[in-house]
């Protein structure tokens, strides 16, 4: 009886430790945040599809994921950072930046650079940026 107990709870144990739930945000006209649990983000066009081109395993083999991301109006904001040989180690962090009603993108190389951008082009408020929000769901 208690070796089948034990059993039963190392079994809860190991089912209980995995991965982290992907996470979804919608975002302004269609657009959706979805994330490994706050990590490893990337953003999906409203047809579904993700934006390959710039988030997850590139053309160069090198590894490219969403970090604390946000909005204002039509415009979305996320820091992006660059793996190294699929490990934690991070290579290089920038800014996406998207217009979520032209599907227009761009990447900066600072944080400088896109508040600079923005209060110029943009004339907005530059967002919080968070791992979630009230509207982010587990999928």
């Amino acid at each position: 009886m208690r070796r089948s107990v034990l059993v039963v709870a190392l079994l809860m144990g190991i089912a209980a430790c995995g991965d982290p739930p992907l996470l979804a945000t919608p975002l302004p006209n269609g657009y959706d945040f979805n994330s490994n649990g706050g990590e490893f983000g990337y953003i999906t066009r409203p047809d579904g599809t993700r934006m390959a081109e710039y988030f997850g395993i590139l053309n160069n083999g090198e590894e490219q994921w969403c970090g604390p991301f946000g909005w204002e109006g039509k415009f979305v904001v996320c820091e992006v950072v660059e793996y190294v040989n699929n490990s934690l180690e991070t290579k290089n962090k920038g800014y996406f930046l998207l217009n979520s009603q032209t599907g227009e993108a761009a990447i900066f190389s600072s944080e400088k650079e896109i508040i600079n951008y923005w209060k110029v082009h943009l004339r907005v408020p530059f967002p919080r940026l968070a791992h979630s929000y009230p509207a982010t769901a587990v999928r």
